[in-house]
């Protein structure tokens, strides 16, 4: 009798077999745990342990599915990502190299197949961390917040693609296509330098953390002062007032980031 309650009321209560209990005619119940503790505790244990490797064991796949497709990738589009990594480190600090870009079909192909490379990778160092400090605030395996991550980034780009279209079709001018796919090659150069600080951070075991953090904050921000300076010129030297140019980097450049920022450190 004892053994069928334990099978049935496993994790809650059991009768207690007491004898002078069962004289009085009474038959009350106490928690499992008090009776065989070690057993329970040893039961909980076993629950906890297949809960958190399961998950582990799921991730570990997928990093390793993801690791397979990145590498055929870049083996694929060898030739395109060693062009435009060549294309954006000569003309990123060069004007006229940078506005011949947008001249030669074969140049935007190949930056832009590096932008899509280097934010797969990026994509998938956010997502690798943040299975080890959650930023997002789910319990999404690593797969399904590369996904996710991957579609937010993507969605941010063809946003801005469709805003800067409206402000060529408004101002009848077609430099702010050409403002676009600049910023293409300054956020390839972002990429590049915050991958450095984590190449560094893996050779160099004594290197901290918040180090690293400190240094990919410090290379965005001269990243994108380059980016806001290149975008000055392009506006100014098309005839558009400071006024303007102040109203769009307000809102199209710096507002869509500090949402980010916040979105993130929230």
């Amino acid at each position: 009798m004892l053994q069928d309650s334990v099978l049935h009321t496993a994790g809650g209560w059991i009768p207690s077999t007491d004898s002078l209990i069962h004289a009085a005619g009474t038959t009350p119940y106490m928690p499992v745990e008090k009776v065989w503790p070690g057993s329970y505790i040893a039961v909980n244990e076993i629950e906890s342990l297949v809960k958190a490797t399961v998950p582990s064991l799921i991730d570990s796949i997928t990093n390793l599915g993801l690791v397979l497709l990145i590498i055929l990738f870049f083996l694929f589009a060898f030739v395109r990502i060693a062009e435009g990594l060549h294309t954006v480190i000569t003309s990123a600090f060069i004007y006229k190299r940078l506005l011949n870009i947008e001249y030669q079909t074969n140049l935007q192909a190949s930056r832009n197949t590096l932008l899509f490379f280097s934010l797969i990778i990026s994509v998938f160092i956010f997502s690798d961390y943040n299975s080890i400090r959650p930023v997002l605030d789910n319990d999404y395996p690593i797969g399904i917040n590369f996904m996710i991550t991957l579609a937010i980034v993507l969605l941010y780009f063809i946003f801005r693609r469709i805003v800067f279209s409206l402000l060529c079709w408004v101002n009848r001018k077609s430099i702010f296509k050409y403002l676009d796919r600049v910023f293409y090659t300054y956020t390839i150069l972002g990429i590049l330098l915050s991958l450095l600080g984590f190449i560094a951070y893996i050779i160099f075991p004594d290197i901290k953390f918040h180090h690293i953090v400190i240094y990919i904050s410090i290379a965005a921000i001269l990243t994108f002062i380059v980016y806001f300076i290149r975008g000055y010129q392009i506006i100014i030297s098309n005839g558009f007032s400071h006024f303007f140019w102040i109203l769009y980097l307000c809102t199209l450049e710096i507002l869509p980031l500090l949402i980010a920022a916040h979105i993130i450190l929230s």
